[in-house]
């Protein structure tokens, strides 16, 4: 199992010392989603997620605990406060993905009460009066396509590389930027799935554990198969084509892990988290 350590520095977050020729593999948490680089591979956690520190060390706790999970951050400080939230393109972005971004972010306001504003500055702390006025996610061209969990405070990065430049893919990372976690983490997730650890990378196996029930809330959406923030059936498999989740229900193997777009339940979580009371979308 791998261990997690981490750094403070944006941009240098090391999660794992791990198997070398396990980090030389090409996996992916989807068919649907690009592999991840493998020189990122020990950057990032369950493949496509920068932690904070504190994000990294309740894991860690939990590893040691066995403790599980999640599905919407618990974390206060990683809700969104102020509305509409700050987005910026960086230079790196070619027209296509830029297009590809602002469709995934329409999306999200036509279906919940979370609103976005672009703004064209990097410098956008001078356009408030406070810390919060000076958050922003800024959109550019990685290695691969990656996000944080919620907010972060001031700049924070979404990297939307090569083969990311699909609507539903884009959802799913501005999910984890709003505080959404992976669908099979939650802890009724072994109700539905079944792990499949005999052919999963040895290094990816700490991706597939459930957390803490301090980290995430589920305010009660049920378990979703269609969820968009859920993993392929072939995630960090040891030969690329190995089953690594068995869903409960066969009906749903082989469509775990869609990049269409938002469920539903995605939606419905998003908008309870943020505007409670309010009236939600119907399926």
């Amino acid at each position: 199992m791998k261990e997690l350590a981490h750094k403070k520095v944006y941009g240098d977050r090391v999660f794992s010392f791990d198997n070398e020729s396990d980090n030389k593999k090409d996996v992916s948490i989807s068919t649907i989603q690009p592999t991840t680089k493998p020189e990122l591979a020990p950057f990032l956690f369950e493949g496509d997620i920068f932690l904070t520190d504190r994000q990294a060390k309740n894991i860690l706790a939990h590893l040691k605990q066995n403790r599980s999970s999640r599905s919407l951050s618990s974390d206060p400080e990683a809700i969104w406060q102020r509305s509409p939230i700050k987005f910026r393109f960086h230079e790196s972005l070619e027209f296509f993905a830029i297009s590809q971004i602002v469709q995934a972010l329409e999306f999200w306001e036509n279906n919940t009460c979370v609103r976005f504003k672009h703004v064209q500055d990097a410098n956008i702390a001078a356009e408030g009066g406070d810390e919060e006025d000076a958050d922003y996610i800024e959109f550019f061209k990685g290695q691969g396509c990656y996000s944080m969990i919620g907010r972060y405070g001031g700049r924070q990065g979404v990297s939307i590389g090569s083969g990311c430049e699909r609507v539903g893919i884009i959802e799913h990372e501005v999910g984890h930027v709003l505080g959404l976690w992976h669908e099979q983490s939650r802890p009724d997730a072994n109700k539905f799935v079944e792990v499949q650890k005999d052919f999963i990378l040895p290094t990816y196996m700490s991706d597939f554990q459930r957390r803490g029930t301090d980290e995430i809330i589920t305010l009660g959406v049920p378990y979703d198969y269609g969820s968009v923030m859920h993993y392929g059936p072939t995630a960090f498999s040891a030969d690329g084509t190995s089953l690594t989740l068995i869903t409960k229900n066969a009906l749903f193997q082989s469509t775990i892990g869609q990049r269409e777009r938002l469920s539903f339940f995605d939606l419905q979580v998003i908008n309870k988290a943020y505007c409670p009371g309010t009236a939600l979308p119907v399926p």
